[in-house]
């Protein structure tokens, strides 16, 4: 079976005037169990899902001790994450699973989501490829996906970590639900959703999959401006 884990943490939404004046509307750093502040969407329980779940959301889990490197914006001594993973065995046959974590806080106006997310790749094993999303907006009833099924709501953004798709970069809106390869907000040369596309090469040019982010960590930030 394919298989991805990838951890989050240090996980805040601000809302924003000034960077003076900004005021936390949620952090979220992992190190303890805070699931209750989350709504969990699989494939056990989404509209969309086939009914058989593989996947794992695991709360404060200890990324440090499993050799992944400190967040680049957690603090000196932190350890834990949200690792999240889907495909772990044998017994679903389906050809992919999926899994959202939804904070339970509802947002609206002017905001900046910022996660820090570390998408881990077996270099070793083949048929690893697979996405991540971070998103705004949604009601939570279904999980997000951009592929197989297209399914989720608002407004979210999808990578893989080893460039292994075709579109390895795509973003969800309400309107038009997997924007294309050639749309300009992909704002490269070519406008491509290919981890080979000038900007995520000059994004990424010296991990493991270049233009890819690779077993390393990334800072995703999220400017909402309704």
């Amino acid at each position: 079976m394919r298989k991805f884990g990838f951890s989050l943490a240090a996980l805040t939404a601000a809302a924003v005037a000034t960077p003076s004046m900004a005021a936390v509307l949620i952090s979220d750093n992992f190190e303890v169990d805070t699931s209750a502040n989350y709504t969990i969407r699989d494939d056990g329980n989404a509209p969309s899902g086939d009914g058989t779940p593989d996947s794992a959301a695991t709360f404060a889990f200890d990324y440090i001790g499993a050799g992944i490197p400190l967040a680049p914006n957690s603090t000196a001594g932190d350890i834990g994450g949200l690792k999240m993973v889907v495909n772990e065995t044998a017994n679903d046959a389906g050809a992919a699973d999926h899994i959202t974590a939804f904070h339970n806080t509802a947002l609206s106006g002017t905001y900046t989501l910022q996660v820090d997310i570390y998408m881990g790749v077996d270099l070793n094993a083949s048929g690893t490829t697979e996405f991540s999303h971070v998103g705004i907006g949604s009601d939570g009833t279904d999980f997000n996906s951009i592929f197989t099924p297209i399914a989720g709501d608002g407004h979210f953004l999808s990578m893989t970590g080893d460039g292994g798709s075709a579109s390895d970069y795509r973003h969800f809106t309400p309107s038009q639900t997997s924007v294309p390869s050639g749309d300009s907000s992909y704002l490269n040369s070519t406008n491509t959703t290919n981890a080979t596309g000038d900007v995520y090469q000059a994004l990424f040019p010296n991990t493991a999959k270049p233009g890819s982010p690779t077993n390393i960590w990334t800072t995703l930030t999220i400017e909402v401006n309704p």
